[in-house]
């Protein structure tokens, strides 16, 4: 573990991962380890093997939070829309926050569910009205819910917030 520990720090993740898979051989039943291994795939680009090893980490401790965390994101990242929302509701059991709230919104969002997104980035923003993330997000399914007007709304606030988001959401909402 020290040594997948040591490589993944150092960005050699060829070297995390044979180190994990190691210790893994060693004790399959440590969930720590499984978590490790699954973060070392995702940065190899091998999420669906990475979902593998976050799966057997809640299996092994179905309290694993970073673990159920990573599982959503792997999911996202592989258009597993409706198991990434699966996943994240699993998370707001432990962690009811604006950046879970906000990943449940991009997966219904992604999946064409814009008014149920829409709600989503509403909770988020109200757990944290200056998550920006989340109101980009917001305006970007105001837009395809075809409501301009709340999409601009969200901008203007993005505007007046000098935030990053601003000129993102600008693009879409004048192509």
């Amino acid at each position: 573990m020290n040594i997948g520990a040591s490589s993944f720090a150092l960005g050699q993740f060829k070297d995390a991962y044979e180190a994990y898979r190691t210790a893994a051989g060693i004790d399959g039943n440590d969930a720590q380890t499984q978590f490790s291994l699954g973060a070392t795939l995702d940065k190899l680009d091998r999420a669906g093997e990475a979902v593998l090893a976050y799966r057997r980490a809640l299996e092994i401790k179905p309290d694993h939070v970073p673990a159920m965390e990573a599982l959503g994101l792997a999911l996202f990242k592989l258009k597993r829309y409706q198991e990434a929302v699966d996943a994240f509701e699993q998370l707001k059991v432990y962690r009811p926050d604006a950046r879970t709230y906000n990943y449940i919104g991009e997966c219904l969002l992604e999946s064409g569910r814009a008014a149920e997104s829409i709600d989503a980035f509403n909770t988020a923003i109200g757990y944290s009205p200056d998550l920006d993330k989340a109101r980009f997000n917001l305006g970007r399914a105001y837009i395809q819910a075809g409501n301009t007007d709340l999409a601009t709304a969200q901008y203007n606030l993005l505007r007046d917030a000098k935030s990053e988001y601003a000129d993102r959401l600008l693009v879409l909402l004048k192509p």
